[in-house]
């Protein structure tokens, strides 16, 4: 029961930046994730997740490395098969090397995504095709850590 309710905390708390891609916006996303230059604004996705992750007491000792992202930097973040995706799970996409967050999966073989560098460099929700993610990582390990 609690997983579930940090999960949803994930899910919720990406909601509250939907639209967002402005200054102050992007400075505290880099700044928080440990990029104090922004100038990287243009691709913003893995960041924003992070960011979001670090607002809900997640992946804290997490820093973004340019040209790495975080969730392959050890200590890797788990894998796991899309098929078995759950809401505020990060999924990677190898076409444009994006970041998302799953924010539901409202039917067989599709995801409903949160993702900052969206549609006009915004944080945006969408929902994709599971078959286009390349890499899904699990959050169950950190979520149990703190709980």
């Amino acid at each position: 029961m609690k997983e579930a309710l940090v999960r949803l905390n994930v899910v919720s708390t990406f909601r509250q930046y939907l639209g967002r891609y402005d200054d102050a916006f992007l400075a505290a996303v880099w700044t928080d994730v440990g990029v104090p230059s922004w100038t990287h604004a243009l691709h913003h996705c893995g960041a924003t997740a992070l960011f979001v992750y670090h607002r809900c007491g997640l992946f804290l000792d997490k820093r973004w490395v340019i040209g790495k992202g975080f969730a392959l930097v050890r200590p890797t973040i788990p894998l796991v098969k899309v098929a078995n995706v759950e809401p505020g799970d990060l999924v990677w996409y190898k076409r444009g090397q994006h970041y998302a967050v799953v924010a539901d999966t409202p039917s067989a073989g599709m995801l409903r995504i949160i993702q900052g560098n969206g549609e006009g460099k915004k944080v945006t929700e969408t929902t994709r095709p599971a078959r286009e993610v390349a890499l899904a990582f699990s959050i169950s390990d950190e979520i149990q850590r703190i709980i």
